[in-house]
């Protein structure tokens, strides 16, 4: 019986301070960021010429690496790069044509052909130029996730422990 007064009690108690609490509005969230046509197609732009400069150097870190990938894989990690150059460049073109719908799709793909990318580059060690101009893109490519409101690509490199 004590425990269902002591219960009876709390209740009674949060009841009316949670009554007080103003409820939640979207309208009040000031940590939104708010993104432009024209701070979009700049973000698009430094995603296209990063995506550039990207390639260029880990094409030639992956040739100059000491770390050993078979043929297929290498052959793998080269198509992605030029992948996620091309379909940058229809993003671009996308954008620049106002078909906005299309565009998001083409992020959306990009996004899924960095993901790739993005973990074997966090899993190995490349030439700073390669390490530097991925991380640029990188997040460039979160900016415009997140002004679409996309999952971003992680920068957490995972190691393992061995016991």
């Amino acid at each position: 019986m004590t425990i269902l007064k002591h219960l009876t009690m709390v209740i009674s108690t949060l009841v009316p301070l949670l009554a007080a609490v103003p409820a939640l509005d979207a309208s009040q969230n000031t940590n939104v960021d708010i993104y432009t046509k024209s701070d979009v197609k700049e973000v698009i732009q430094r995603i296209e010429r990063h995506g550039d400069e990207f390639k260029n150097h880990f094409k030639k870190a992956l040739n100059n690496s000491a770390l050993y990938f078979s043929d297929s894989e290498r052959d793998r990690v080269k198509n992605w790069a030029e992948d996620l150059e091309n379909t940058v460049d229809d993003l671009k073109e996308e954008y620049n044509e106002k078909d906005f719908e299309k565009a998001r799709r083409k992020l959306e793909s990009a996004l899924m052909i960095a993901s790739g990318i993005n973990r074997f580059m966090l899993r190995n060690y490349f030439s700073e130029d390669a390490r530097r101009s991925w991380e640029i893109l990188r997040d460039d490519l979160n900016v415009l996730a997140v002004a679409y409101n996309l999952p971003v690509l992680s920068n957490l490199v995972v190691t393992h422990i061995i016991r």
